[in-house]
């Protein structure tokens, strides 16, 4: 029995010179006027960031001492979550919630953190503080979509005992342990007391956040 071999040879493409698209084009002109709209700005926060590189560690703790917790981060709660995915996919409507409050926690909330189990700040004249909806800038058309504190936020002042701050949370009640979580978060440990006071969370500081993929 014979059998032919059959034989293949490779196919060598060879592009030609690329060519920027019309969207390319206007991309890039718009990416070149914000460039010439914001450079004086950029240069101005790198010499900011070049300045402040050797002297952080100062800086915060400095905002430790006055009570002003650093490096937040957040994320979305299971039931942010799980109410958002319904109401995108025109399942269950998610109502706006009423009431928007933030509070603090002497433990690190996680996704499935409540209201009523969050380990709340106990020093004398805690409460939440609620977020009224011109209290948070509005998110960005981007990924991730951002969207920021428009002012600072200012808490009670501590008026006995103490409290280390270790995380945070977004809800939907004023009221100290209740309510649905909305957004949770961790802070750097920050000691609130009567020499250390009120906790303060800068403008801009809280940065809410979501990435499509």
């Amino acid at each position: 029995m014979r059998v032919n071999a059959e034989r293949f040879e490779p196919v060598y493409l060879q592009p030609e010179p690329a060519r920027l698209s019309e969207y390319g084009k206007r991309w890039f002109h718009h990416r070149c006027e914000q460039f010439a709209r914001y450079r004086d700005i950029l240069a101005d926060v790198a010499k900011l960031a070049e300045f402040e590189a050797g002297r952080w560690a100062q800086v915060e703790e400095r905002l430790r001492l006055e009570g002003c917790p650093t490096a937040i981060t957040s994320g979305v709660s299971q039931y942010g979550m799980s109410h958002l995915i319904d109401h995108l996919n025109g399942k269950t409507s998610f109502t706006m919630p009423t009431t928007v409050a933030l509070a603090l926690a002497t433990t690190a909330p996680t996704s499935t953190t409540t209201g009523a189990t969050l380990v709340e700040a106990a020093y004398t004249g805690y409460t939440r503080e609620a977020i009224a909806g011109s209290g948070f800038n509005a998110a960005t058309a981007a990924t991730p979509s951002v969207a920021t504190n428009n002012g600072a936020i200012t808490f009670p002042a501590c008026t006995g005992s103490t409290s280390t701050l270790l995380g945070f949370m977004v809800a939907d009640s004023s009221a100290t342990g209740a309510g649905n979580s909305l957004w949770y978060g961790t802070l750097t440990s920050t000691t609130i007391s009567t020499t250390q006071t009120p906790p303060t969370i800068a403008n801009a500081a809280m940065s809410l956040s979501m990435t499509g993929t």
